[in-house]
């Protein structure tokens, strides 16, 4: 069996369109309700919190794979504002510091919406692919209905049970 016969028969069995109506927004995440939330919260004993974010680094995950994605550019910038005073009327500098930050949304840890893959130029719930414009974006199937995401997980560092800082871009977790 061919790779593309292969994913299209693995993607009907496993989808999921018009399960929770066809203007659903959240897919598989609709399962993720209070009750399930409340469940995974009472299996809390520790109260540990890990981070799954990625630092924003210059030497980060963009390691030039992918032409045009670039790493974080951080500019710090400070500011000395003499024109403020404070409601008494007495002279005050107030000093400000600003960070800049240019990147590419690729370059750290972030949520894709729906929106974000289609095959056969179409989206979840058969949404076209078209309906995303450079101008619009998605108005549809956006990350943006996400509003909150809580539940329980298992996490696994292969990496760090194997001594490694990064695993090599050619290692596969089966």
């Amino acid at each position: 069996m061919s790779f593309n016969a292969f994913f299209h028969e693995v993607a009907d069995e496993v989808r999921n369109w018009g399960r929770w109506g066809d203007d659903d927004q959240l897919g598989t995440l609709n399962l993720i309700t209070d009750d399930v939330v409340a469940t995974a919260a009472a299996t809390i004993t520790t109260g540990r919190r890990v981070s799954l974010a990625i630092d924003l680094r210059h030497d980060g995950v963009q390691i030039g794979s992918i032409p045009t994605r670039i790493n974080p550019i951080h500019v710090m910038g400070t500011i000395d504002h003499p024109d403020l005073g404070d409601p008494d009327g007495e002279a005050m500098v107030p000093h400000f510091s600003d960070d800049m930050v240019t990147m590419g949304l690729q370059a750290g840890t972030h949520w894709d919406g729906l929106s974000h893959v289609s095959y056969d130029r179409t989206l979840y719930n058969g949404v076209p692919s078209s309906s995303i414009t450079a101008r619009g974006g998605a108005e549809v199937l956006g990350i943006e209905h996400v509003r909150t995401l809580v539940g329980r997980g298992v996490l696994l560092d292969v990496a760090a049970a194997k001594g490694l800082r990064r695993l090599p871009d050619d290692h596969e977790i089966t």
